[in-house]
């Protein structure tokens, strides 16, 4: 079983200073951190498109958890189908 990775992208049309842009890649890779069990063995790009600071970690937070979401869902599906593959395969060989 292999982990799951984190690739980030953010520019300076977003935020100008250095110090903003490694704030926001440590927040991101600590949300990542704390969920990055529950999606197994994908690889996940996030690019940042609107600067953020501390006043906006809670609402950060929230959309970060909502995108794990929505990503764990298309994971069990296509487990699902994957595994509904394999049976199909596998009777029609046997």
């Amino acid at each position: 079983m292999q982990i799951a990775r984190l690739g980030l992208v953010v520019g300076k049309k977003v935020a100008k200073k250095a110090v903003d842009r490694n704030y926001m890649r440590r927040v991101l890779r600590e949300c990542f951190r704390i969920e990055q069990h529950a999606i197994r063995s994908v690889d996940l790009v996030i690019r940042v498109q609107k600067k953020f600071d501390k006043k906006d970690f809670v609402q950060l937070q929230q959309e970060f958890n909502q995108v794990i979401g929505k990503l764990k869902l298309r994971i069990n599906i296509s487990a699902t189908v994957q595994s509904t593959a394999k049976s199909v395969i596998s009777e029609t060989l046997t």
